[in-house]
């Protein structure tokens, strides 16, 4: 392979074929002339200002296993030539202003693995073809317009990871159409302000591996049921702003495990034991979001020392967590050298969610760079000091608990979650992505 300045390309009988295409700003659609190169696998447009529709053409691309356009002003559908797209591993046209239904095309995407639609415009009901996406480990179709409910087929989607329609209110429907069990492989659910009515079905209390599950803002109603609180890797439930009704028995331990990851405020007639979770508050830890409201991005002045200027207005303490928010880019926690080197080939930790959450385990220095060529060299790095335990000898875990440290200059208290697709796509697609 031959790399010349975003194109790269492979000899194949003697003949140079272009494999992937990774440029700069181009301020007007070219995406027709996609069509000649029928050997490109890989097409990485990200925040090019690209404007005018998706062309028909681009269905032809039979050898794609990569499509990112996100972030640029792309109208009009998703072209239903698109379901030609076969060895597709990632479409990723998020952040557009892409409008119309799903095309039932996009079920012959049976390779895909990740689909990110969010923040377009896109309406109707949900093509029940998405339900044949078997392998698809990340499906976000938030904040869209969305309507008709969810589909049934999407109990199908057995390999699925992280699901978020969020912010589609005028979805609507009910969750007991689907069997919840079947999604054993679920981590993520964010079904928040959706416009759903009904209970929450008893069948939800058997995804094991659930860490997240956003109910909130929307028009439930009924008596959650206790086993929600049962499952063994929860550590966000979110129930605020619904029509609950009812007492919430749930444990005191999981009140005390949760703080405030839980919300069931603004049910008028739910019963819980607020007081307890108040009197709890003083074992949480916090958590700084990075950046303060900039969050992690290249620093557009030449100030390289941005982000240690910033950690240095902070005092970190043991199990604090950083909260990093970007998007297109990545996070790594490395060595020393590999930070002053600003590379790593084997990071510590990686990842590319785009809502970063790490947790500050021990003392002492945590180094993080972010993993975009060129990023680290140009000032996106930092390092992070944490302090010593203040008590010695430790106490037992009766006692030990830790105050909530003040806010400073961009630090604030947010839920702690981990999303569960940082290490999908390390070594097998997005590496790539950032060379």
């Amino acid at each position: 392979m031959i790399l010349f300045s975003g194109v790269s390309c492979d000899l194949y009988n003697g003949f140079w074929y272009v494999s992937a295409l990774n440029i700069g700003p181009v301020y007007d659609n070219s995406l027709r002339c996609t069509r000649y190169l029928k050997s490109l696998e890989s097409l990485v447009l990200l925040e090019n200002g690209l404007t005018g529709e998706l062309p028909q053409e681009m269905g032809s691309l039979v050898n794609l296993r990569r499509l990112v356009l996100g972030g640029n002003k792309l109208f009009g559908q998703i072209p239903s030539s698109f379901g030609g797209l076969k060895e597709l591993l990632i479409l990723d046209l998020s952040m557009n202003k892409l409008s119309g239904s799903l095309p039932w095309t996009l079920g012959n995407l049976t390779s895909l693995l990740k689909l990110d639609l969010s923040n377009n415009m896109l309406e109707k009901e949900l093509p029940s073809t998405i339900g044949s996406l078997k392998n698809l480990t990340l499906m976000d179709l938030g904040r869209n317009n969305f309507s008709g409910g969810l589909v049934q087929s999407l109990q199908g989607m057995v390999s699925l990871k992280e699901m978020v329609m969020s912010n589609n209110p005028l979805l609507g429907g009910n969750l007991n159409g689907i069997q919840w069990q079947n999604l054993q492989n679920l981590e993520f659910l964010d079904l928040s302000n959706m416009g759903l009515t009904g209970n929450i079905p008893e069948s939800m209390t058997e995804l094991k591996r659930l860490r997240f599950l956003g109910l909130n803002n929307n028009n439930l109603s009924g008596s959650p049921s206790p086993r929600l609180a049962s499952l063994p890797c929860i550590s966000a439930l979110y129930l605020y702003e619904n029509d609950l009704a009812g007492k919430l028995e749930f444990s005191e331990g999981f009140y005390r495990k949760m703080g405030k990851r839980f919300g069931a405020w603004n049910n008028p007639n739910i019963c819980y034991q607020a007081e307890l979770m108040l009197s709890t508050s003083n074992q949480f830890h916090s958590l700084f979001v990075i950046g303060g409201d900039g969050g992690w991005v290249l620093p557009k002045s030449r100030n390289h020392e941005m982000y240690n200027q910033w950690a240095s207005q902070n005092r970190f303490k043991v199990d604090d967590t950083v909260h990093f928010k970007y998007k297109k880019d990545s996070v790594l926690v490395v060595t020393a050298e590999e930070y002053d080197k600003c590379h790593s080939a084997r990071p510590v930790f990686f990842s590319n969610n785009g809502a970063t959450v790490f947790k500050l385990d021990k003392p002492g220095l945590f180094y993080f760079i972010s993993g975009v060529a060129g990023h680290c060299e140009r000032g996106q790095k930092m390092i992070i000091k944490v302090l010593e335990p203040e008590t010695a000898p430790p106490l037992s875990s009766k006692e030990n608990t830790t105050t909530v440290s003040s806010h400073k200059s961009g630090a604030v208290e947010m839920a702690a979650i981990s999303s569960p697709i940082s290490v999908l796509f390390m070594v097998s697609f997005f590496g790539l992505l950032f060379i």
